[in-house]
């Protein structure tokens, strides 16, 4: 089996301005191109071929955070931002991708032990729009339709090691 999938180019624009010493604001706008993901063309070894319709729309992402930076061994982050869905419509939506417009609230830090190690973490929390759906695929004589919606919340946890080589 094999499929090619465009991936889509994205534009970023950000910003970090130091308030005082211990504070900082950042903020960000990115654009993705998901318009150029029309379809997907799965072909399968035996010849076939299903083709995946998608009818994405370019997006926008907006986000806003803040950085606290006490002195020591620890900064803290936390922060905002609003994900645009690249599907825009319950017609077009696929219950392969269930998604929908998101907000995340997010809080971190870092802890930097020595000069030679520091420790990120992380946790995000996505709060996703109501989904409504109704997909309907065709094959042949026979075509299938799912309709309802989607209850989504998605949680993000990260940590990560960091050690600097001289």
């Amino acid at each position: 089996m094999s499929a090619e999938l465009p991936l889509p180019d994205t534009l970023s624009l950000s910003a970090y301005h130091a308030l005082t010493p211990q504070w900082a604001v950042m903020g960000d706008v990115s654009w993705t191109e998901w318009s150029v993901v029309n379809s997907i063309d799965i072909h399968f070894d035996s010849g076939a071929k299903s083709t995946l319709d998608l009818n994405y729309k370019d997006a926008f992402r907006y986000a806003l955070g803040l950085t606290y930076m006490p002195g020591g061994d620890w900064t803290w982050r936390a922060g905002v931002a609003y994900d645009e869905e690249p599907v825009r419509n319950k017609n077009t939506r696929s219950p392969r991708l269930p998604g929908n417009n998101r907000l995340w609230l997010a809080v971190g830090g870092n802890y930097r032990p020595n000069a030679d190690l520091s420790i990120d973490f992380g946790y995000a929390h996505l709060f996703v729009d109501d989904t409504a759906i109704r997909h309907t695929e065709s094959s042949g004589l026979v075509s299938n339709t799912v309709a309802g919606s989607y209850d989504l919340a998605v949680d993000v946890v990260g940590v990560q090691a960091n050690w600097h080589f001289e």
